[in-house]
Formats: structure tokens, C-alpha cells, sequence
């Protein structure tokens, strides 16, 4: 066997770190970072680790109440007969409180006219089926509603006034309605004939008061199933693709103005 080297380990003096210089790692949120702190060491002084606080708990938002839904109406006891009602021949019926009001009509839409301007609160004329009102309004109030649009013969049907105090209701046919031509404006619910020839017409709309709401119909002849639907909560001007003539409903506490042709 051969001679066997030594490896000699050579022993090193330690390292001083001068007295005015002490480098201190501490964690700071998982991430170590060094620091340069100045001035001497006291002799067996530890380093403690920073402990960072706890995360705070989240408070939960809580989540906003719905408002009740509002209670399906229900047709009043109190039972009118208002007639037949015919091109030429409107009918009237007038009562006090809520009401069942009947009627017949043939093969055209029928307008209805609520004067509840003696009304003693709020109220609206709606009909079985339907999801929302024909017309309604702030005491004291009066409005034009539309509905029997597509009926294409004669049937019998009936309007519920859900309304306090005394009222009057005016029912005729949609071929009744004197036009008008040029821009028109008006306040309220209203049932208008525009009878000027255009492709397009302009709608403005400004709201009564906070909460005042737009739903209108528009109807095109002599296509009347060729209906269209606007509306919003908010001041509002559209150009509505609805070729006139024609005739438009319009459900509103504010004013509005129709202007032909856009």
C-alpha cells in the first residue's frame, strides 16, 4: 500500500463582527429582510422574531330586505254595467268605490277613460289577467288606457276600478279618436292617434317626481298586431322604428312630447 496523505483541517480564527455594526433578520409578513442597526450589543441580548397580528375577521354586509310583493288585486263585489259599446257609440257608467265594471264590444280596441278626478286617494283601472294596470294616478287623477287590441269579434269582458270615491268611465272604440298631426305633448296617461305619415317617430318623456314610471304601446296600421313596447324610469328620449299612421298608448304621471318623423 502506498503512503497515505493527511488532510490537515485548518482551524480559523472566528470572525468579529465589529461592535458598532450587529446585523439583525427578523420575518416581516413571511418575507425575510435584513436590517443594518447601529450601536453595541449587549452581551446574551437575543433577538426576538416579530410576530405579526392575527388577520381581522371580515364583518359581513348584510344583505337588503326585498320590499314586499304588492298584493294581487281581486275583482271588487260591487258589480256596473256599462253596455255595448260600438264604432260611433262610446258608453259611460259612474259609480263610487271600487268597482266590477262589464261591458261588450266588437272587433276593434277599446279606450278607457277613467275621470277619478273626484277620487278621494290613489287608484288605478286594471282588468282580470293583467299584470299591470291599464291607467292609474295620484288622487286626484284622470287617464286613458287601451286594451281588446287583437279581439277580432264581439266579446263580452269587464274592468276592475279600484279606486275611493266617485268616478267616471268612458269606454269606445280606438277608430273614435279624432288625429292629430305635427308634434304633440301631453300630461298623463293618455291613448293619442298620430295621423301624419312617417317611418320613425321621436319620444321624449320627463318624469312627474321620483318613482314616476313610462310604459307605452305603439301600434302601427293597419297592422295593429304589430305592436311595440317602450318605457324606462327615467328621463327618456328614444326614436321608436314604428311606421305611422297609428296610434299610441301612453301610461305616465309626467309629460311627454311625440314628435312624427323623428
Amino acid at each position: 500500500m502506498g503512503p497515505v496523505s493527511r488532510v490537515r483541517t485548518a482551524v480559523l480564527p472566528a470572525t468579529v463582527l465589529p461592535a458598532t455594526v450587529l446585523l439583525v433578520t427578523v420575518l416581516l409578513g413571511g418575507t425575510a429582510c435584513t436590517q443594518q442597526v447601529s450601536g453595541s450589543a449587549s452581551p446574551g441580548a437575543t433577538t426576538a422574531a416579530a410576530t405579526s397580528a392575527p388577520p381581522s375577521t371580515p364583518v359581513p354586509t348584510p344583505s337588503p330586505t326585498a320590499a314586499p310583493a304588492p298584493a294581487t288585486p281581486t275583482a271588487p263585489a260591487q258589480r256596473l254595467d256599462a253596455g255595448p259599446v260600438a264604432d260611433g257609440a262610446a258608453a259611460t257608467v259612474s259609480g263610487t268605490g271600487p268597482a266590477t265594471v262589464t261591458y261588450g264590444v266588437g272587433a276593434f280596441a277599446l279606450v278607457t277613460a277613467l275621470d277619478c278626478t273626484a277620487c278621494t286617494a290613489d287608484g288605478v283601472l286594471t282588468e282580470p289577467g293583467r299584470s299591470t294596470p291599464l291607467v292609474g294616478g295620484v288622487a286626484p287623477w284622470s287617464g286613458q288606457g287601451l286594451t281588446n287590441v287583437t279581439d277580432d269579434g264581439t266579446v263580452a269582458g269587464e274592468l276592475w276600478v279600484l279606486a275611493q270615491g266617485p268616478w267616471t268611465l268612458t269606454l269606445s272604440s280606438w277608430n273614435d279618436l279624432p288625429p292629430t298631426h305635427g308634434p304633440q305633448t301631453v300630461t298623463g296617461s293618455a291613448v293619442i292617434r298620430l295621423a301624419d305619415a312617417a317611418p320613425v317617430f321621436r319620444f321624449d318623456w320627463a318624469p312627474a317626481a321620483p318613482g314616476d314610471e313610462l310604459w307605452a304601446r305603439a301600434y302601427s296600421n293597419p297592422a295593429p298586431e304589430e305592436m311595440r313596447v317602450f318605457g324606462n324610469t327615467e328621463a327618456y328620449s328614444t326614436v321608436v322604428e314604428t311606421p305611422m299612421p297609428g296610434v299610441l298608448a301612453v301610461r305616465t304621471s309626467g309629460t311627454w312630447t311625440v314628435t312624427p318623423g323623428g
